[in-house]
């Protein structure tokens, strides 16, 4: 997974996106917030939630076969 977090100064929030590009097709998700905290909250949740959906789909195919 790649992270990118940065501050628009323009808009006044924190942005960020997070790309998973280990299977085979790519997922990005985004996200702003004007707190840092908050901001950081929202990608670890998001990493979580991607590690969780990937452990489901090896759980689902591993029942499968």
């Amino acid at each position: 997974m790649r992270i990118n977090l940065w501050y628009c100064q323009e808009m006044g929030f924190w942005r960020w996106t997070l790309v998973d590009n280990r299977r085979p097709v790519c997922r990005m998700e985004s996200g702003q917030r004007q707190d840092l905290k908050l901001a950081m909250e929202d990608v670890a949740k998001t990493v979580e939630y991607m590690l969780e959906c990937d452990g489901d789909t090896i759980a689902s195919v591993t029942q499968k076969v």
